[in-house]
């Protein structure tokens, strides 16, 4: 999967996200413990091992064990509530098939990670409830912050490489088709990236990037 922010549930998100990590959980964590398992229970708890793991596998901190445990428990969520809710889209006539419900979904999956992220970011659960906090805080002034504005550059900067993405024939990579352009765009566009992954995406000097520490 290689737009893993435009997923419409978790299970999709973590089947593109992390796949080295993830792929070696699952082979040496999750089918060992469930090998010959065939109560539901015993594999939703198996589910949450695993992403408890993942989340100590970043860190041994609390932030990071809540942001494993959340996942895992939101996954367990989605399997279990799968052919419920299809039923139950199905009586009330949604078509999960349909752009609205996809973008409704993904809105729902996107925000779900990003309250998850919260924990990810912190060392403590009281960090992060401080942090959620203050988004209702009438003082943070949060619309006229520097990192509102960074965060509204980063977002038009995915939205732009989403639009080029969609325009990448199948069996192509971003490589292959931008080495079609001519020179001159190639060389704007790949001035664009560096400027934008230099000045906004990048990290600051006091601020590593997280996977720096590992």
């Amino acid at each position: 999967h290689d737009r893993v922010y435009a997923s419409t549930s978790r299970e999709i998100f973590w089947q593109g996200w992390h796949i080295s990590l993830t792929s070696w959980m699952r082979d040496y964590v999750f089918f060992p413990l469930s090998k010959g398992v065939r109560s539901h229970a015993r594999l939703y708890l198996n589910l949450m091992i695993v992403y408890l793991l993942v989340g100590v596998w970043h860190g041994p901190t609390w932030g990071f064990m809540v942001w494993g445990l959340l996942n895992g428990a939101w996954l367990v969520m989605e399997n279990a509530t799968k052919k419920w809710r299809g039923d139950l889209f199905h009586r009330v006539g949604i078509l999960t098939d349909r752009a609205y419900f996809k973008f409704a979904a993904w809105l729902l999956v996107f925000h779900v990670g990003a309250f998850f992220g919260v924990f990810f970011r912190t060392s403590t659960p009281a960090e992060a409830f401080a942090f959620l906090g203050n988004l209702l805080n009438e003082n943070v002034h949060v619309i006229w912050r520097w990192e509102t504005y960074r965060l509204g550059i980063v977002i038009g900067f995915i939205i732009f490489m989403d639009l080029i993405n969609q325009r990448i024939p199948n069996g192509e990579n971003f490589d292959s088709y931008i080495g079609k352009c001519p020179v001159w765009l190639r060389w704007c566009l790949y001035f664009v990236l560096a400027e934008m992954i230099l000045r906004y995406v990048g990290t600051s000097n006091e601020t590593l990037f997280n996977y720096f520490r590992y």
